[in-house]
């Protein structure tokens, strides 16, 4: 038996997944069954971009002569599918969040970068201010202050408060 890792897409006509390195005429139930990924996700942790294609020349040819051949019989009308295709790409655009990988990915640039820094809206606590406000945070069992007056005192979060605190 061949090797299937050893073949290019070139010899086999096939696309290589870039997670397993199987090769696949259609990779998207792959990724989605296997891998457990959105063709989005795959392609955003890959680096591949949408114009390129996850399916096979083969694939590709036998379905274009399929719909070739459903327009020809008048199952099919492709100005209708043009504008369904462009409803459905309108809705989608409009769908609020984003991926968890994305979401991932946008953390660690902000870290990396430490974009709170530059940031004309967040404003960094001072060093002083952070100490007084573990410091307060600390004796709250004595002195029964509440966390939410305490940020307010300081012109901070709660959950920034919290945070801090339990890192002491």
């Amino acid at each position: 038996m061949v090797d299937q890792m050893k073949n290019t897409p070139q010899e086999t006509d096939k696309i290589q997944c870039r997670e397993c390195g199987k090769f696949f005429d259609f990779l998207a139930p792959h990724v989605s069954k296997v891998h457990q990924m959105s063709l989005a996700d795959y392609r955003e942790r890959r680096g591949i971009p949408r114009q390129q294609p996850l399916a096979s020349i083969s694939y590709r040819n036998n379905c274009r002569a399929n719909v070739i051949a459903r327009i020809k019989r008048g199952d099919l009308c492709p100005k209708e599918q043009v504008k369904m295709m462009q409803k459905a790409y309108k809705a989608a655009s409009l769908k609020p969040g984003s991926s968890l990988l994305h979401k991932v990915r946008a953390s660690e640039v902000a870290r990396r970068y430490q974009i709170w820094m530059k940031s004309p809206v967040i404003r960094p606590a001072e060093p002083a201010v952070k100490k007084e406000a573990i410091r307060r945070m600390q004796a709250r069992t004595v002195s029964h202050e509440r966390v939410k007056d305490i940020a307010e005192d300081l012109n901070l979060s709660i959950s920034r408060l919290y945070a801090w605190f339990s890192k002491t």
